[in-house]
């Protein structure tokens, strides 16, 4: 009996000192995942313009990237306060991504009169492809049901090539139970080896504008050519239940990718309480995503004073020491719609072991992965991590020792880097790419003390 009752105390115990360290790391992951984000004191950091500018009523929807080592903001302005008038995307630049230096001739595309875009061009999605910058964007009226997701490109952030036409409509034959029926706007891309990755928002009811019947969720697209895409059936991150911050709208994702997988910030609306916040989500391969238990993790509730009363379309950049993120703040007091600026800690180390924490997934090593696909035809995507700033070298080699091709030689901040390799390249340092005939090939990656070399098979 006394063995027994010793035996009842020590379970007793062990669940106590469970429940203890559950709570410890619940509350670590809340000062990393929930609570991390410093909102600037002197937020906003890009105001709306003067009476009569393109974007006199409003600035918003940032969508911020590092471009040739320069922050570089897309963004929407709106003629007037809200969705009533004519909404073009403007450019910006920083070096501290607080001072932004607009450019003197905003915007850089307007809706014109008669096109499938009219009369409201928004959420702006760009990514750096090489020496070419690809946008998606969304075209029509946000306050009537139809938005589509259009396409263009530039080389210099100012001069942008429009697609024709939309690349995705809402009501294509992929529709499941009518899910986005009534509009489709563009989010996250991301170019991993050919293919290109997009988180697009679709919805039933006005976006922005939620009600009992209105609801946004976040589906998932790929395209190897930017302007034909495969969707799935599904949403793969769905709007909330009730009373959850996102119960009408999950929208304008914002991914990065880690070592482990994907991490993903959106905006939440709730009709109820008639708010909107920002939240997180997290994947192994982007398509089945789990929601952050304490969401959201950004949101007006956290300021004494906040500046604006909703937190909408998160962009946020790692800079290998920080996150950080760029948002609109809308306030309907004062009918205020501007952008925010919000950065994690800078010291992470004290929350590297929590599994599936963001942070965790930051390198810690160096590391050279195997290509893919391999073998390949004509191309190949290779990806290294690197834990702190370092002089990097990756070479491509044939089986005599001769240089092909350099891919990397420079210094890099910390991260994950996936580059992508053509048997078609032109001509490059260290040798000619192009004409590769079938075979063996090394590549070398040489970053501080740091050497690792890998095969891959080239068949034709």
């Amino acid at each position: 009996m006394k063995n027994l009752f010793s035996f009842f105390v020590c379970f007793i115990i062990a669940i106590v000192l469970s429940s203890m360290l559950n709570a410890q790391n619940r509350v670590l992951t809340d000062t990393t995942l929930g609570n991390q984000w410093e909102q600037y004191s002197d937020n906003p950091v890009i105001m709306p313009g003067v009476k009569g500018e393109w974007n006199a009523g409003s600035s918003f929807a940032p969508n911020v990237i590092m471009f040739k080592d320069t922050l570089r903001m897309w963004y929407v302005g709106s003629t007037v306060y809200g969705f009533n008038g004519t909404i073009s995307i403007g450019y910006a630049w920083s070096l501290d991504g607080i001072n932004w230096q607009q450019y003197s001739n905003n915007p850089v595309l307007s809706p014109h009169s008669g096109d499938w875009e009219y009369p409201h061009l928004i959420y702006p999605h760009v990514i750096a492809d090489g020496d070419t910058l690809r946008m998606w964007y969304g075209g029509g009226n946000m306050i009537q049901a139809g938005m589509r997701i259009g396409y263009a490109t530039s080389t210099d952030c100012i001069n942008w090539n429009r697609h024709t036409l939309p690349v995705i409509d809402p009501d294509a034959d992929w529709n499941h139970d009518d899910w986005n029926k009534d509009g489709v706007l563009p989010g996250a891309i991301i170019k991993e080896g050919e293919t290109f990755k997009m988180w697009f928002g679709g919805g039933l009811g006005t976006a922005g504008y939620p009600t009992d019947l209105s609801h946004w969720s976040i589906g998932y697209a790929t395209s190897s050519d930017c302007v034909h895409w495969s969707l799935l059936n599904d949403p793969v991150l769905s709007h909330g239940i009730s009373e959850d911050f996102d119960e009408n709208e999950a929208l304008n994702a914002y991914v990065i990718r880690t070592d482990s997988g994907y991490d993903m910030w959106y905006f939440g609306h709730n009709t109820a309480s008639r708010k909107a916040s920002i939240g997180y989500a997290s994947s192994s391969d982007g398509i089945n995503w789990t929601k952050y238990y304490n969401n959201p993790v950004l949101t007006s509730d956290q300021l004494s004073v906040p500046w604006a009363g909703n937190y909408y379309d998160p962009s946020v950049y790692f800079d290998g020491k920080q996150f950080r993120m760029w948002f609109t703040g809308w306030d309907h007091d004062s009918q205020l719609i501007a952008i925010g600026y919000a950065t994690s800690p800078s010291d992470t180390s004290n929350v590297s072991r929590i599994e599936n924490d963001l942070f965790a997934r930051i390198p810690k090593d160096y590391k050279l992965f195997q290509n893919y696909p391999n073998p390949y035809n004509p191309s190949t995507n290779i990806s290294y991590s690197i834990p702190k700033q370092s002089h990097v070298n990756l070479k491509i080699y044939d089986i005599f020792g001769n240089v092909v091709k350099t891919l990397v030689n420079q210094y890099q901040t910390k991260g994950r880097y996936d580059i992508n390799f053509s048997a078609k390249g032109g001509s490059a340092s260290g040798g000619n790419a192009s004409n590769l005939s079938s075979g063996i090939y090394l590549y070398r990656l040489q970053a501080d003390n740091y050497v690792e070399s890998k095969k891959m098979i080239l068949l034709k």
